[in-house]
């Protein structure tokens, strides 16, 4: 690659740290106002509890009140019956007193729910205030937190500044020129990669002399759809030791009943889970994990396969990822492996010769510990008598 190209990418990697810390500054003082509306959500619970403890306070001082009356009223009917003459007159009086003491027990009584309720929002004020005091400190600490980053963050754009500028000495005026046009109309991501002979920046395939000039690195070119300069990222290799150590996970693609009739790049880019198959293992399968795969394929066969995560996964699915419909997990895979025979697949069922698949391939997804990599696998495909060699997954894109 030239000294060029290679300065170009650090320039983007520079400018988008620089974007990237930028965005996360400003968006700073609204996390700070956020931090302080939720401290004061926390305090205004305090508060309400308060409040409502009062009331119910002013309401049982009104009751005691309304009782104390009451009981002299009660005394005076109390010494009223000694002077009554007439059996009517007795009557009439105990029928007041009877009255009154109704009256108080009623109060007595609102006045005992008054007394538990105050007890509860005794407890619910003590455990609010805890809680704002503890959401005050963190609050405190967070505010110190990211103030401490923009401080960290600025020093680090400055260093970023000089480096970008450092680089910019050493381009061609007419290169940055040209760098700085893309850039400004394609949000800041001038240079694209390119990788199984298309830009990933819009995944259109390259034609076969550019992509033979991109892989060389000797030049400057740009992708005949999206403009972006292009340079090119040679697959990762997986090693023997790399498979035999694992995790390698298992799973399936598809179903028997919905044969795939032909590979196409889509399939190469997600691994796709059912609902219940996802959520039991979201977010478990880490970034280059393996995975093992088989997709029943035309005429009662399949393929086989080794892919690596790109991603942390599964998860689910937008409603815009092909597939999502029926099976709305999923994961970005990159192909590392495919094991066809020259059929299009390997025999397995009714065919005459067959595979037989692990009991564990049919319950979807599992971990696979035990697994000592693709080359036992093709070696078991062998011992069957059938053809199994290792094939690079655009050779099958293309059928």
């Amino acid at each position: 690659m030239s000294e060029e190209l290679q300065r170009l990418i650090q320039l983007q990697q520079i400018d988008a740290r620089i974007v990237e810390l930028r965005q996360r500054v400003l968006s700073i003082p609204d996390e700070i106002e956020s931090q302080a509306e939720s401290l004061e959500e926390s305090q205004d619970a305090v508060e309400k509890l308060r409040e409502q403890a009062d009331r119910k306070a002013r309401i049982q001082r009104q009751l005691e009140g309304e009782v104390e009356l009451l009981q002299q009223k009660l005394s005076r009917y109390q010494e009223q019956l000694m002077d009554v003459k007439t059996n009517r007159e007795y009557r009439a009086m105990q029928k007041e007193i009877a009255g009154v003491r109704a009256q108080i027990s009623s109060k007595e009584d609102e006045i005992l729910e008054i007394m538990l309720a105050l007890d509860e929002l005794e407890d619910q004020t003590r455990e609010a205030r805890r809680l704002a005091q503890d959401r005050a400190s963190e609050v405190s600490a967070r505010q110190q937190e990211l103030e401490t980053f923009v401080a960290h963050s600025e020093t680090n754009m400055a260093g970023f500044e000089q480096e970008r500028n450092e680089l910019e000495r050493d381009l061609p005026e007419s290169l940055l020129e040209q760098y700085r046009r893309i850039a400004s109309v394609t949000n800041g991501q001038a240079l694209a990669a390119v990788s199984d002979e298309s830009c990933q920046a819009c995944n259109v395939k390259l034609r076969p002399q550019l992509f033979t000039e991109v892989k060389t690195g000797l030049k400057i070119f740009t992708c005949e759809t999206c403009n972006r300069i292009l340079y090119y990222v040679p697959p990762k290799v997986i090693s023997r030791a790399r498979w035999k150590a694992g995790p390698i996970w298992q799973a399936m693609k598809g179903d028997s009943k919905n044969p795939k009739p032909k590979w196409i790049r889509e399939d190469l880019e997600y691994q796709h889970f059912s609902r219940d198959t996802g959520q039991k293992f979201e977010n478990q399968i880490q970034q280059d994990d393996l995975i093992l795969i088989y997709w029943p394929g035309p005429g009662n066969r399949i393929y086989m396969g080794l892919e690596t995560a790109a991603e942390e996964g599964p998860y689910e699915l937008p409603d815009s990822v092909l597939g999502a419909d029926r099976w709305p997990y999923g994961l970005r895979v990159k192909s590392a492996v495919w094991i066809p025979d020259p059929q299009q697949g390997i025999s397995h069922g009714i065919a005459r010769r067959h595979v037989s698949l692990p009991q564990t391939w049919r319950r979807g997804l599992e971990r696979a510990d035990q697994w000592r990599g693709v080359d036992w696998l093709i070696e078991e495909i062998r011992k069957r008598g059938i053809k199994a060699e290792r094939v690079p997954s655009r050779s099958i894109a293309k059928k």
